[in-house]
This record gives structure tokens, C-alpha cells and sequence, in this order.
């Protein structure tokens, strides 16, 4: 693997480890297992490398926050939940971390979904947006 991009992961993974701890390592392999997907990397400059390996990452975090949010609300709801029309798990995430492109913020809110489940204060800000 390049060089560049060994860089980026190291970053990455010491970021979410500081931030979220051991028990997230799941989360980088997912995060690594789909960068080995991405194809024609080294044709990027190294600006763009950059950039695809970011927006993967947000995006993995984005859709592991879709998923716990889609858990959560059935467990919640005892897997008989209807949405409002016009609202969907992905408007319900974005309402959430208001499209963050902060690390920081969308481990935040993927811990306290995972860790705290339906007693978070995001869980609880998903329920008054629902209503």
C-alpha cells in the first residue's frame, strides 16, 4: 500500500481510538475492508486520495449511524414503526448530525446511540423529530 495512504489510516485509526476507544475496531476494519475497494487510487493525486478516503469514511460513519437509528427505532417502536410521510432513516440521521463532516461528532453520536441506545439524548431528539 502507498505510503500516503498507509498515513491517512494511521490518523484515522488513532482518531477514532482516542475518541471512542478499542471497542470500536469493527468500525475501522469496515472503514479499511471498503478503501481496499476503491479502485484506481494510486491514479489520484494526493489531494484526491485524500478526499476519496475521507468521504468513505464519513460515509461509513454516516450509514453505521443510519443503521443504529433504524435498530433503535424498532426496538423502540417493537418493530411496528411507520414513519411520517414524508420522512425516512437517512432524513432522521441528517437531522441528527446535521451532515457533520467532524469526526469527532459523528463518533459522538454513533457511541451514545450504541452505548446509551434508547436513554440518549440523541435517541430522545430523534423521537421529538419523528412527532
Amino acid at each position: 500500500m502507498h505510503p500516503e495512504i498507509l498515513s491517512f489510516f494511521s490518523e484515522m485509526v488513532s482518531e477514532i481510538l482516542r475518541i471512542v476507544g478499542v471497542s470500536y475496531i469493527p468500525l475501522i476494519v469496515l472503514i479499511l475492508f471498503r478503501a481496499g475497494s476503491l479502485r484506481g487510487l494510486m491514479n489520484f493525486s494526493t489531494e484526491e486520495k485524500a478526499e476519496r478516503l475521507g468521504d468513505l469514511c464519513f460515509d461509513t460513519r454516516k450509514e453505521q449511524i443510519n443503521n443504529k437509528i433504524s435498530e433503535l427505532l424498532q426496538l423502540y417502536y417493537h418493530n411496528a414503526l411507520v414513519l411520517p410521510p414524508g420522512r425516512s432513516i437517512q432524513d432522521i440521521a441528517c437531522y441528527l448530525h446535521q451532515d457533520s463532516e467532524s469526526l469527532e461528532v459523528l463518533l459522538t453520536i454513533f457511541k451514545n446511540l450504541t452505548e446509551l441506545g434508547l436513554q440518549s439524548q440523541e435517541f430522545q431528539l430523534i423521537l421529538l423529530f419523528i412527532q
